[in-house]
């Protein structure tokens, strides 16, 4: 296989000058002693990822990231690369470092008996694109998909391979495959890209295989690929491991991939500690990651993961910081970056208020610096508190915030008058002196997963009171709940204080209306509604409740109903929360149930908490004699019994919270 590429004539001069360097260096290192500079790597700063979005037609995606986990799409995530050859899709873009520049290979099309191919010397300036006929001698080849490109440096070679279905090769698993796609791993070599060796089956397991990425090991390699049999349905992980980059390879039969979901695209990055797997839960439209150390034992990252939506099946590679720089110049971040001077133009007070400006929307934000206690935003929201960050730090000694705001005008309660007036924009609010911040970087969230809040004022975000001690100041679990959620939910409380099912109401309630529009599949909402429906009739609390369910299901997105916590009255469960005929832990099950919608009895659980600890202990945890609205600890208490129910019930919005469980001891 011969093709002409203009890239070729430059590539050919650095191989040739690169086997010279290899030449000389050998002989080096066998007349001298080890030299610690000619061991070492190049400094990596950062990280960069490769994907696309939609069905590749736009062309390629990056973003870049400084601890694999948080990552900032480059030119407002819009493509940088349009395709241009076979049916001008690029999906599926690998993207490796060559001993002299990058290269990239792509899905070009669904149907297309070839590969993409491209090089680059900076990641912005890309060669003449490349169409490679990998399977143009297999006449039964039906496509090629998902390449990798891989540099082997025994040989001095780049191995490409893919997935393709040579229809009737496998008459037994492509009765079990997706209409007849039934694919194999087929792979080529070259050292120029003009040269090609015939392409040959690379690996056949004995079942519907796509979507490998090798990666190399102290000893030997792991190649980590999807078993795509659907029927039955496996659509998981599996790691292969071999000595030899040619196999043969030895599968491990347990997927390591999270039970019943299907996943795909797995790339591997190499960070400080292990390595992140990550992989495209293309089912529930979002991103994953494993940590590793050795493709043996894996730790789920996800929780800590905050990729650009839409991005799908891509790879990652660690860049120096000019290689970063120079990225940064071209496309740009949409971040705005303060440093330690231009923020003592904004910080001041006590506690330290930064008033960052900007619009109305959700921004993630990442706070770096000596960071020992809580960082607040807008109405005392809670977005970072050390203890739960720690409990899944990727980076021990990371000392880099990452979490979501959502800015609204006015903050706080959307409907009530407050005394305490808002500020325009992002506002930040800190435990500590501003000499302990280095660096706050702002950027705007498109598209992102929002978590809701339905309620009163026992939810709602209450005014700051940063005049009053915490024990002093009303709070809602609300406007706790934020630190316990990753960077890529963004926490909306529409709760409000005196409001119950009317002012939620389809479609004329006064607060569904604030909110109705902003609601998009996948989203979460939370709903706690029952302390001020003490004048509603049951039938009208069932119909209004129900409404809401069903219109928030027809969004695609999910709701989870919340009975209301206790009062602190010191009486029976039975006879709390009973309005005439509205008696709220009978209702509430028997509504859910109905709608197929998740439960957390909060009533239930809040009650068996103070019956342990006494209602004057209780107490304590209410703002002075009021028996209904919690303190700040109190917040705390409850909106913990929520996140540990979520959970414990381990639906899909489990897989968004910073941690699984909870240290209780302090209840």
């Amino acid at each position: 296989m011969k093709l002409t590429n203009p890239f070729t004539g430059m590539l050919a001069g650095r191989t040739a000058l690169f086997a010279s360097i290899i030449t000389f260096t050998a002989f080096f290192l066998a007349s001298c002693a080890k030299s610690p500079l000619l061991q070492s790597e190049p400094d990596y700063t950062a990280y960069l990822f490769a994907s696309f979005r939609g069905n590749g037609e736009d062309g390629l995606h990056l973003a870049y990231s400084r601890d694999g986990l948080n990552w900032r799409a480059l030119n407002k995530d819009k493509a940088v690369l349009t395709p241009n050859i076979g049916t001008k899709l690029m999906r599926d873009p690998t993207l490796i470092r060559g001993p002299e520049s990058f290269h990239m290979v792509w899905t070009t099309g669904w149907e297309d008996k070839g590969i993409g191919i491209a090089h680059s010397d900076d990641l912005v300036t890309w060669s003449e694109q490349q169409f490679v006929p990998v399977m143009s001698s297999y006449p039964a080849a039906k496509n090629a998909w998902a390449p990798e490109i891989y540099y082997d440096e025994t040989e001095q070679e780049f191995v490409i391979f893919w997935a393709s279905t040579l229809a009737g090769k496998y008459p037994q698993t492509e009765a079990q495959a997706d209409k007849g796609w039934d694919h194999r791993i087929y792979a080529t070599r070259t050292k120029d890209f003009t040269g090609f060796t015939p392409t040959k089956l690379f690996y056949q397991p004995d079942f519907n295989v796509i979507d490998a990425n090798i990666t190399a090991l102290d000893s030997g390699y792991v190649m980590l690929v999807k078993d795509e049999t659907r029927y039955p349905a496996a659509k998981r992980l599996h790691t292969a491991f071999s000595d030899n980059i040619n196999g043969p390879w030895r599968l491990t039969e347990s997927s390591f991939s999270p039970d019943k979901l299907w996943v795909e695209g797995p790339t591997t990055l190499k960070v400080k500690d292990g390595f992140l797997v990550y992989y495209d839960a293309y089912m529930t439209h979002r991103f994953g990651a494993m940590f590793t150390k050795d493709f043996i034992h894996f730790e789920d990252r996800t929780p800590l993961l905050n990729l650009p939506a839409g991005t799908r099946h891509g790879s990652a590679i660690p860049i120096t910081e000019e290689e970063l720089q120079t990225l940064l110049n071209a496309y740009g971040d949409d971040t705005t970056h303060w440093s330690a001077d231009p923020l003592k133009s904004v910080c001041s007070g006590v506690p330290l208020t930064c008033k960052l400006g900007g619009g109305t929307g959700n921004y993630q934000v990442a706070v770096t610096g000596t960071l020992s206690s809580d960082i607040y935003a807008e109405s005392r929201r809670k977005m970072f508190t050390p203890a739960v960050a720690s409990d899944m730090s990727a980076n021990p000694g990371s000392s880099t915030a990452y979490f979501a705001v959502n800015v609204r005008d006015p903050e706080g309660q959307p409907i009530q008058d407050v005394s305490e007036p808002s500020t325009d924009g992002l506002n930040l609010t800190f435990m500590q002196p501003l000499h302990t911040i280095s660096s706050i970087e702002v950027t705007p969230m498109r598209n992102g997963r929002s978590l809701f809040i339905i309620g009163d004022s026992t939810v709602c975000d209450q005014t700051p009171q940063w005049s009053k001690a915490s024990e002093d100041r009303y709070t809602g679990w609300g406007q706790l709940l934020p630190a316990w959620f990753a960077p890529s939910m963004t926490v909306i409380n529409y709760a409000d204080s005196g409001e119950g099912t009317e002012a939620f109401a389809v479609p004329d309630g006064v607060l569904w209306q604030k909110m109705a529009g902003q609601i998009q599949p996948d989203d979460w909402v939370l709903i706690q509604l029952g302390h001020n429906d003490k004048k509603t009739p049951k039938s009208v609390y069932v119909s209004r409740l129900t409404g809401l369910l069903e219109t928030i299901q027809g969004k695609g997105a999910h709701p989870v109903v919340i009975s209301p916590m206790i009062r602190n009255h010191n009486i029976p469960l039975t006879q709390q929360h009973i309005y005439g005929d509205l008696v709220l832990r009978d209702v509430l099950p028997e509504i859910t149930a109905s709608a197929n919608v998740p439960y957390i009895d909060l009533m239930s659980i809040s009650h068996d908490w103070a019956t342990r600890l006494g209602q004057a202990e209780v107490q304590t945890y209410f703002v002075d004699d009021d028996q209904t609205h919690s303190n700040e600890h109190g917040a705390g208490i409850f909106a913990q019994f929520i996140v540990d129910e979520i959970s414990r019930q381990q639906s899909d919005l489990a897989s968004y919270l910073r941690v699984s469980q909870h240290d209780k001891a302090e209840k």
